[in-house]
């Protein structure tokens, strides 16, 4: 425990405590990121949150998110596109910055685990709610050429928090496991699947 090293490595002014201090800072953000999210999870499942739905274009909130992360696309030679036309898309009441956390974390997911050289593809449509007459959904789709789930992985995936695919745990061995079900938790709070 790097913090239990301080007090010695001060007093004896330790080459080392530029690096204690580095990783103790770095374990401080990633423990303080996790309960954030831990209680962003429970905010949001326990309905207690009041979203601030304002029309958004979901083109551009994807097109944000995408260039936050375009390096890391650019250093795996991964192709995004867009399988319907974006500019028919409907603006949608959204709140914006939860919306743009649950897009961030498939996105990001998208490109994490995507192969080498693979593709992301987004679909969008408007269509009729096969339930409600006169009432009309949006459907958006995310794709991508990666890993994939088993069907065991994906039944366990949105029951228990900190569940994570197999293969995934190969590739990024530090993730949580949490990102998925804000992101459904979010959804779900926008009332849609």
């Amino acid at each position: 425990n790097y913090v239990d090293l301080l007090p010695k490595a001060i007093k004896e002014q330790d080459p080392r405590l530029n690096d204690f201090v580095m990783r103790l800072q770095r374990s401080s953000t990633e423990m303080l990121d996790l309960v954030s999210e831990l209680l962003e999870v429970s905010q949001v499942q326990a309905g207690v949150i009041s979203l601030d739905l304002k029309p958004v274009e979901l083109k551009t909130l994807i097109d944000t998110i995408i260039n936050d992360v375009h390096e890391k696309i650019n250093d795996k030679h991964i192709r995004v596109k867009f399988e319907s036309d974006p500019s028919l898309w409907p603006f949608i009441d959204l709140d914006e910055e939860r919306m743009k956390r649950a897009l961030s974390v498939l996105i990001h997911n998208a490109v994490m685990y995507n192969t080498d050289g693979g593709e992301i593809t987004f679909r969008g449509e408007e269509k009729e709610h096969s339930i409600e007459q006169g009432k009309r959904i949006f459907r958006l789709s995310i794709h991508d050429t990666g890993l994939g789930l088993t069907k065991d992985e994906i039944d366990r995936l949105f029951v228990q928090m900190f569940s994570r695919g197999d293969e995934a745990e190969k590739i990024n061995p530090l993730g949580r496991g949490i990102g998925l079900v804000l992101a459904k938790s979010i959804v779900s709070a926008h009332k849609g699947k």
